[in-house]
C-alpha cells in the first residue's frame, strides 16, 4: 500500500509568510521613504490613507518623525547657503546619462564619474536632497559603519559617496516623480506625466523646473565642477532638458530589450515589496513597463534632432563591457570631452576591479517573450537587436 504524501499548506498561508519576510516593510520604508520633506510625505500618506497597510502603521509615525526633522534642517540649510548659491553661477552644463532601466545606466555613470573634471550627486545627496549641504559631512561620518551596502534589484554596491541617481532627490523634494508611485503603486497611472513631462500643466512644469534648477545648483556649489547625471527618465524628457540646458550633452546606453525587461520586472516587483505601503497581490507591472518603455525610447527619438552636432552619443551595454577603454574613448571623443588618456589608468583600474562586470542572465517566459517581441518590436529593430531573438 502506497504512503499517502503528506497535506501540503494551504497556498494563502504560505504566500503570506512567504509577503512578510520579503517586504520587512517596518524596517525598510522608513529608511527609504525618510528622505522626504514632511509636507511631500504628509501629503501622499493622508491622500491615500485607506490604502495603508496594516503591518506599515508603526512606520508612518516613525517616517513623519524622520521627515519632520530632515524639513527642520531645510530650512537651517536655506538659511545658510541660499544667499551665496543665488550669487554663484553654474560652473557649466551638465552631462547627462541616458538609457532604461537596467541597461547599464549605472556603470556608464561611474566609469563617468572617474574623469575628476567633473562631479556626480552622491547616494546621499540623492537621499536627502533638501539639507545636504548642511549635514553630508557629519552624517557621512556617523553611518560609515552601516556601509557598503548591496542594492536590492541588483545586488550592486552603494556607499554614501557613490553616484547617485538625482530623480530620487527630486522625488524627495516634492517635484514631481514617477519614482514617488513607489509608496502606492495601484495609484502609478497619476505619476506617468511625470516620466516625459509633455502632458504636465504648464504650472506643475514650471514648478519641475524650478526645483530640478535649484537642486543643480545646490549640486554645482557643493561640487564646484560641471554634473553627470544619471536618471533614466531624463531619457523621455530631452526635449525639455534640451530647453533649460542648450550646451547640455547627452549619452544613450542600450541594450538587448528582452535583458532589459526581464531585468526591469525583477527590480520593480523587488523595490514595490520594499517601498509600498500597500500590499500589493496580483499587480500587473508588464505591460505599464512595455508601455513606457516605448514612450521613452520615441520621447527620445523625437527629442535628438533638437540636440547640437557633437552633443549626442550611443553606446551599447554588451560593447561596453566587452571593450570598455575603446568605447569609453569613442564617446569622449564624439562629445568633445577631451582628456582622455588622464582618465584612461582610472577606468582600466576599475575593470580590473570588477571584472565580473558582465551583467546577470535573464530568463523570459515563451508568454513573456512573446508579449516583449510585439509590444516593444520597434525599440528592438531600431536599437539593432532584432537579430538577436
Amino acid at each position: 500500500m502506497a504512503t499517502p504524501e503528506p497535506n501540503q499548506p494551504p497556498a494563502q498561508k504560505a504566500s503570506f509568510r512567504e509577503r512578510w519576510r520579503e517586504r520587512q516593510a517596518l524596517f525598510d520604508a522608513p529608511y527609504f521613504h525618510a528622505g522626504s520633506l514632511f509636507k511631500v510625505w504628509t501629503t501622499e500618506v493622508f491622500r491615500n490613507w485607506s490604502r495603508v497597510h496594516w503591518r506599515c502603521w508603526l512606520s508612518v509615525p516613525l517616517i513623519c518623525l524622520l521627515t519632520a526633522l530632515g524639513s527642520v534642517l531645510h530650512w537651517i540649510s536655506r538659511l545658510c547657503f541660499s544667499r551665496r548659491i543665488e550669487r554663484r553661477p553654474m560652473t557649466g552644463a551638465p552631462l547627462f546619462v541616458l538609457g532604461h532601466w537596467r541597461t547599464g545606466t549605472t556603470l556608464l555613470h561611474e566609469l563617468l564619474a572617474l574623469d575628476q573634471r567633473f562631479a556626480c550627486p552622491t547616494f546621499y545627496e540623492c537621499s536627502f536632497p533638501h539639507h545636504f549641504l548642511l549635514t553630508e559631512t557629519l552624517m557621512t561620518r556617523l553611518t560609515s559603519r552601516f556601509f557598503p551596502i548591496k542594492r536590492a534589484q541588483d545586488d550592486m554596491t552603494v556607499t554614501l559617496s557613490s553616484p547617485g541617481e538625482d530623480e530620487i532627490g527630486l522625488s524627495c523634494l516634492g517635484a514631481g516623480s514617477i519614482y514617488q508611485a513607489s509608496m502606492f503603486p495601484s495609484r502609478t497611472q497619476e505619476k506617468v506625466a511625470y516620466l516625459d513631462l509633455l502632458d504636465l500643466p504648464p504650472a506643475k512644469l514650471d514648478r519641475w523646473k524650478q526645483v530640478f534648477l535649484r537642486y543643480l545648483r545646490e549640486l554645482d556649489y557643493r561640487h564646484g565642477k560641471p554634473l553627470v547625471l544619471k536618471s533614466p527618465p531624463h531619457t523621455a524628457r530631452v526635449k525639455t532638458l534640451v530647453s533649460m540646458f542648450p550646451e547640455a550633452k547627452f549619452v544613450n546606453i542600450v541594450r538587448d530589450p528582452r535583458v532589459v525587461f526581464s531585468s526591469t520586472l525583477k527590480m520593480w516587483n523587488n523595490l514595490t515589496r520594499m517601498l509600498s505601503l500597500e500590499l500589493i497581490g496580483d499587480w500587473n507591472v508588464e505591460d505599464p513597463l512595455i508601455e513606457n518603455y516605448r514612450k521613452m525610447h520615441e520621447r527620445l527619438r523625437e527629442a535628438r534632432p533638437l540636440v547640437p552636432a557633437g552633443h549626442f552619443s550611443d553606446v551599447r551595454f554588451e560593447d561596453l563591457v566587452r571593450d570598455p577603454i575603446g568605447e569609453m574613448e569613442r564617446i569622449y571623443r564624439e562629445l568633445e570631452l577631451g582628456g582622455f588618456n588622464e582618465v584612461r589608468p582610472a577606468i582600466e583600474a576599475y575593470f580590473a576591479r570588477n571584472r565580473e562586470v558582465r551583467g546577470g542572465r535573464y530568463e523570459l517566459t515563451p508568454d513573456q517573450k512573446l508579449k516583449v517581441d510585439q509590444g516593444l518590436a520597434e525599440v528592438i529593430e531600431e536599437t539593432g537587436y532584432a537579430a538577436r531573438g
